[in-house]
């Protein structure tokens, strides 16, 4: 690409299917900085302006873990399998039970979970990130009568800071001192700024 106007440029009218971690993600764009006072030409990748980056932690095994929990929030501990993005904005770290984003910018958090109890125990369920315990990603769910119950809940953390790094736990607390046995369950990020 010797000496071309941007005009000149032949156009990408379409983005790949995503299915390479080197797609479109590492394009180069031409921008102008400052256009209205001294402008300067520069590059950006588009996962600079678009994010990028997952994480997952999960219970593939198909086996079940019984936990005791309490009135206070307790880590869940059933995970044991990772997924992670290949250009690392996100870790999925199963064997501590978290998932750690190590940069800045704005996450989509969502948990899923399957699990049986003590009939008319009411289970709580929040995704704790960095000791602040946000309930704004809260799910309460009371069992019934021979019932496996199922939480799930949504929401946005800012991750601040390169170096600070951001830790994401999936916690439970019971209304009772019963222990419950976690079916299925995942905890996921995803980059979105």
């Amino acid at each position: 690409m010797a000496d071309q106007k941007l005009t000149a440029l032949t156009e990408k009218t379409a983005i790949s299917d995503g299915t390479s971690p080197n797609d479109d993600h590492k394009a180069l764009l031409y921008i102008v900085e400052d256009p209205t006072g001294t402008p300067t030409g520069k590059k950006i990748e588009l996962e600079t302006i678009l994010g990028r980056g997952y994480a997952q932690i999960a219970s593939e095994s198909g086996g079940s873990v019984t936990m005791g929990i309490a009135a206070t929030w307790y880590t869940i501990t059933a995970f044991d399998t990772n997924y992670s993005d290949p250009e690392y904005r996100a870790s999925g770290d199963q064997a501590n039970n978290k998932i750690v984003l190590a940069d800045p910018g704005i996450y989509l958090v969502m948990y899923q979970m399957s699990f049986s109890g003590t009939q008319n125990d009411t289970l709580q369920f929040r995704v704790n990130w960095n000791a602040g315990g946000q309930d704004q990603t809260g799910c309460t769910r009371k069992l019934g009568n021979n019932d496996v119950g199922s939480c799930s809940g949504m929401g946005l953390v800012y991750a601040v800071g390169a170096g600070s790094d951001t830790d994401l736990i999936l916690e439970a607390q019971v209304d009772s001192e019963n222990a419950i046995t976690v079916e299925k369950c995942q905890l996921v990020a995803v980059r979105l700024l």
